[in-house]
């Protein structure tokens, strides 16, 4: 007797790599093999998940030695960095889903909002630009490039189904217990938003942060009293 199950593999076409299968209607054409599909969707999320944690690590660094606090458009930016990582964070852990892509789509809109709405500011307040620049851009420059292609990269991402696919099978569902690989990157990622909210508090305290920075941390005295 043939299960539902049994029928359906049988329907459904088998891929192959071969240039006939492009012209076939029992095959279906797959550049990849299912592992390396799958390798390389990974490959993918954890670049979706470093890169954006770097940059942030960047600037709390220039924050740190060039002892230049943020403004409040420049820890709103973090935050679509944030957002931007949380998406690859989630199919690493839990499977590929468009949900999960689409969050870092809604961090790349927040993010590429933030940073334009600062240029038009510092635009219509006729100054040359603010903060340091790196390779002729200043940071919120970086900013808008990196929430371009970051959205135009995502939208590739949507399109690819095959991910989707692979994640649901047996053989490629994300197992209950972490890789060392991916324990170690989301520690990293921890660390770097701890560091970023307690910079913020230390800045900030619990209200809106000031448009324009304070040259020192107005509440770490305040905070280190209470202790």
């Amino acid at each position: 007797m043939v299960t539902g199950d049994q029928a359906a593999a049988e329907q459904s076409p088998t891929g192959e790599r071969s240039f006939s299968a492009l012209f076939s209607d029992k095959k279906k054409f797959e550049l990849l093999s299912d592992e390396a599909a799958y390798r390389l969707a990974r490959f993918f999320n954890y670049f979706g998940l470093i890169v954006p944690m770097l940059v942030v690590l960047a600037a709390m660094g220039y924050q740190v030695f060039g002892d230049e606090l943020p403004c409040s458009h420049c820890n709103m930016q973090r935050l679509g960095f944030f957002m931007l990582a949380l998406g690859p964070a989630l199919n690493l852990r839990f499977g590929f889903r468009p949900s999960h892509y689409g969050i870092s789509l809604a961090g790349a809109f927040f993010l590429g909002t933030v940073a334009l709405d600062m240029m038009v500011r510092i635009s219509n307040q006729n100054l040359d630009g603010w903060g340091p620049k790196a390779l002729g851009l200043h940071m919120y420059g970086w900013s808008l490039v990196i929430a371009l292609i970051g959205g135009v990269a995502l939208v590739v991402m949507f399109l690819w189904e095959r991910q989707f696919d692979l994640s649901r099978t047996a053989e490629f569902r994300p197992s209950r217990k972490a890789s060392g690989l991916l324990v170690a990157a989301f520690a990293v990622a921890l660390v770097i938003i701890g560091l970023d909210l307690v910079s913020v508090i230390f800045e900030c305290g619990i209200g809106l942060c000031p448009d324009a920075p304070p040259t020192d941390y107005p509440f770490l005295s305040w905070i280190v009293s209470l202790l």
